[in-house]
């Protein structure tokens, strides 16, 4: 009985010595995956981190863009402003030449009508005369 007392023995303390090396490859095994999976994890947020700083930049590129877009739209607007301020001067310039040139107009064909009407008067006037030189001249003659 003695025998089998010790062999008893002997095997549970074989037993609790082979249960920790098994627990300390499962350990070990567990480690390794947690540190794959760390791994991975940080790879992968390494990476998000990448594509959002990338999507980061692609839209303050954009922005920039549309405030340089804007920025010309807004000075495009205000030379178009001064152009229509000096439009409107340059309507308001060209009623008054306008008016001054109908008045000159009107002034010079008041004076046309005046010297044609006297240029009408000297050549009656002449002719009148040139016929009445010739008449006399006739009647002389004859």
């Amino acid at each position: 009985m003695v025998n089998i007392q010790d062999e008893k023995e002997t095997t549970e303390e074989e037993h609790p010595f082979q249960d920790y090396r098994f627990l300390n490859y499962r350990l070990n095994q567990l480690e390794l995956n947690l540190r794959k999976g760390i791994e991975k994890i940080e790879t992968d947020n390494q990476t998000y981190n990448t594509q959002l700083m990338q999507t980061l930049q692609q839209l303050q590129t954009g922005q920039s863009k549309t405030y340089e877009a804007m920025a010309q739209i807004k000075q495009r607007q205000d030379n178009l402003e001064e152009k229509m301020a000096c439009v409107e001067s340059l309507k308001k310039n060209s009623i008054k030449h306008d008016e001054r040139i109908k008045n000159v107009n009107d002034n010079t064909n008041h004076r046309i009508d005046v010297i044609q009407k006297i240029l009408f008067i000297v050549a009656s006037t002449a002719i009148g005369a040139a016929v009445t030189a010739i008449f006399s001249v006739v009647v002389k003659v004859l």
